[in-house]
């Protein structure tokens, strides 16, 4: 047994070595056999690097091949054979126990493609692909071609990643934990969802899936999301026009936004718009015709805050009581018909 066991060895040491010899022949062949042994884990011998490729080297840098223990050295040496491809040298760098510190800065002297690389680095050495990329100035393409996974590629390119996506809910329903994932906050995401969302239906549905409160969701969104995909976010938690009313004065919605959502599910009805708005959102109707008019509430401010004012003070709603002559339709009447 133990002969046989002999002779095993015997003919696995021929066969390596004339593997070897009809290696150093073709450039081809020398390559697949370095990157074979240098990824067969205790397959690395450093002799065996030099009986493939030592031959095309001069004595000198043969002899430095066999015995430099410095990894730009034994990158120059391995550069200038010019038969081993930059990802096959680097895969010889980690089966010579390079450290991921010191190859970094190789990778572009031994010509390796930053894709390449960066899948090197995270398979050989478990390096974080984006770290790694960033280390070597990788765009979003090499990334992508670097097998950057879907949350990766959301951390470092969110808006390339959401405009190739489609127009399916489910897959912003999947988006927005996704974007979480990949270390935004809450808020960030849905920022990222108002910003690339391509139709409200798919922002409701990604921020509906992050947050389940109505209230926290407008809070949120209010100031990010656009009317239109408000809307959509009032029907997607299934809130009628009374609870969207709600929602939207206890989010602290901006007021022209929160007056359009509510005259939408309003169905566009203006004194059910002008009287949850003065309900919740404490307008009056000159106000709250104003924004449906398109106006900036800014504008109407000064009659506002006159109405708000006489409205709020009991002796001038006296004397505007008692005052036969007031004009029909005017700032105060108006108040007064409200009140």
């Amino acid at each position: 047994e133990a002969n046989a066991e002999s002779a095993r060895l015997v003919a696995d040491g021929l066969a390596r070595g004339a593997l070897m010899e009809l290696a150093s022949a073709a450039p081809e062949r020398a390559d697949a056999m370095v990157r074979d042994l240098a990824t067969t884990e205790n397959g690395w011998r450093r002799e065996d690097l030099v009986t493939i490729i030592g031959h095309r080297l001069t004595d000198a840098h043969r002899s430095e091949l066999a015995t430099t223990s410095d990894p730009v050295r034994l990158s120059e040496l391995m550069r200038d054979v010019g038969v081993l491809a930059p990802s096959t040298m680097l895969h010889a760098l980690h089966a010579e126990g390079v450290g991921l510190d010191e190859v970094l800065p190789l990778v572009a002297a031994i010509g390796a493609p930053i894709a390449d690389a960066v899948r090197v680095l995270h398979d050989e050495w478990g390096a974080d692909r984006l770290a790694a990329g960033r280390s070597l100035g990788a765009t979003v393409d090499e990334l992508r071609s670097a097998g950057c996974s879907a949350v990766e590629m959301l951390a470092v390119a969110p808006r390339e990643q959401l405009r190739r996506l489609d127009q399916r809910e489910h897959t912003w329903e999947v988006v927005g934990p996704t974007l979480v994932e990949a270390g935004y906050t809450v808020a960030e995401a849905v920022g990222h969802l108002a910003a690339h969302a391509p139709t409200p239906e798919t922002f409701a549905a990604g921020v509906a899936t992050l947050i389940e409160s109505p209230v926290e969701a407008f809070g949120v969104a209010g100031r990010t999301a656009q009317v239109d995909d408000l809307i959509a976010l009032t029907e997607r938690y299934g809130l009628d026009h009374i609870e969207s009313a709600g929602v939207v004065a206890a989010a602290c919605v901006p007021v022209e936004k929160a007056v359009a959502v509510i005259a939408a599910r309003s169905e566009s009805d203006a004194d059910v718009t002008a009287a949850l708005s003065a309900r919740f959102l404490g307008l009056v109707e000159y106000e709250t015709m104003a924004l449906l008019r398109g106006e900036m509430l800014a504008d109407v401010v000064p009659i506002g805050a006159a109405i708000h004012h006489a409205l709020d003070d009991s002796s001038l709603v006296v004397a505007a009581l008692t005052t036969p002559e007031m004009p029909s339709g005017s700032v105060t009447s108006v108040g007064l018909e409200r009140l």
